[in-house]
Order: structure tokens, then sequence, then C-alpha cells
């Protein structure tokens, strides 16, 4: 009987490796031509290949939109496929949590403003840092302010800020959007679901991953990614991270 669980045990992780690899492979074979579709929409667009109309320029903005969607979609199932197979590091070294938000609101900014939506950064003492893959953090981050910005409706809010907890740094992003019913909330983080939240559209809808590998690298960065949400008054994601100088306090009394 031990026999046949180890054998069914080798089997199933013999099918995860091989389910992440052809994943790998194949993301890896759709971003090459997808990247030099993107390329080239740009090209025409800056009219180095020739003058272009109006009309011609719409035409190529929609090629250029959703070929970036489709990269978008391939790069996510890529990085599941790599948390997956244990094959993402998190290079952990101090970072300025106020200069992470700032880094990230910079490049949500005009998603924000199209939306039509207020963004706060609460206030972050400079000096309140965490332990963390910057890369990997700004990823999360990224994640979670798009979602915030997707299911906000025009006239809401977006915001974000920290607090230290104990030897831990929680940074939260705040949002007055839709909101995750009490029955769908445990299921947001599962990899390859799309939740269903009131007055969503299905062009709001991706490959539901997003949220999934954001709680896996804050794992992988000795944190971790939770939720609370109400239906009609929004959500609050927090990812709790290391605070640096606890780490650092924790080593030197060993």
């Amino acid at each position: 009987y031990e026999d046949e669980i180890l054998q069914a045990k080798q089997a199933a992780e013999e099918a995860s490796q091989a389910k992440a690899k052809f994943l790998s492979m194949m993301s890896h074979d759709l971003r090459t031509p997808l990247t030099a579709i993107i390329g080239f929409t740009e090209i025409l667009t800056l009219g180095i290949g020739g003058p272009v109309t109006e009309a011609q320029l719409d035409y190529l903005r929609r090629i250029e939109s959703s070929s970036q969607y489709l990269l978008n979609l391939i790069t996510d199932i890529l990085n599941f496929a790599r948390l997956e197979a244990g094959r993402v590091d998190a290079r952990l070294e101090t970072v300025s949590v106020d200069a992470a938000l700032g880094r990230a609101e910079s490049l949500v900014a005009l998603r924000v403003s199209e939306a039509g939506l207020e963004y706060a950064r609460e206030e972050c003492a400079r000096e309140v840092a965490v332990l963390a893959d910057p890369d990997r953090l700004q990823q999360i981050l990224l994640n979670l302010l798009t979602n915030s910005i997707k299911y906000t409706d025009r006239g809401g809010r977006v915001s974000v800020g920290c607090e230290r907890v104990g030897s831990q740094t929680h940074i939260h992003i705040r949002d007055t959007g839709r909101g995750i019913s009490v029955d769908q909330i445990e299921r947001v983080f599962d990899p390859f679901v799309q939740v269903e939240r009131p007055g969503s559209e299905s062009s709001h809808q991706g490959v539901g991953l997003g949220l999934a590998i954001s709680r896996e690298l804050a794992r992988a960065m000795g944190g971790d990614l939770t939720v609370e949400s109400t239906i009609g008054r929004g959500s609050v994601f927090t990812i709790a991270l290391p605070t640096s100088e606890a780490i650092r306090d924790e080593r030197y009394a060993q």
C-alpha cells in the first residue's frame, strides 16, 4: 500500500513537471512572434515605414493593444509555470516601501486618470523598509493596483498605504469597488479561477492568474497576500512582508 502511495506521488510530481515544462515552452513560442508583431506595429505607428492615415493609425493602435493584452496573458502563464516548478528565485534586499509605492503610482497614473478615479497615497514613513525582491514587489503592486482600477467604477477611490505590525510591514491596497462575495473570496487566489464580481463585464476577465502569482511571489519572499472585501463597499488587499530592520535584529540576536 505504501509503495502504491509513493508511486502515485511520483507520478503526480512527474505530471506536474511535464505540465510546467509544456506551459513554459508554449509561452516562449507564443511570446516571440507576438513581440515581433508589437514591434513592427510601433514602427508603422511612428510612420517609419511611410505616412499613415488617421483611420490606419486607429487600426494599428487596436492591433498593438490586443497584442499587448495577449502578451500579458502569456507572461502570466509563463510566470505561473515557473512558480509551480520552483524556478523563481527571490533576490531579497532592503526595499523602501515609500519608494516602491511611488514607482507603482507613476506607472498606473494614466490608467487612474482615464478611469476617472481618485488616487491617494496614505502616509508611509520613508524609513519603513521591507526585505523583498524589488522587481517581484513591483509586480505584485502593479497586479493589485490594476485589479482595483478595473473593478472600481468612475468616481471611486483607490488608495495605498502601509503600517508596521510586529516584525512585519503590511502594505494595503484599498478600493471602493464592487467587492467580492463571501462565498467567492476564498477562491480569488486559486489559479485559473475567474471570480465573478457584481456588474463586471467579460472584458474585465483574464485567465485568472494575476492574484495567484502575486500570492506565490509574496510567499516566496517570506510574506503573504490576503484580502478582505464587502460587496458594494470595496476590497482591501494586504501584502505582508518582513520588516528589514526586524530581520537584521533577529540575525544579530542569534
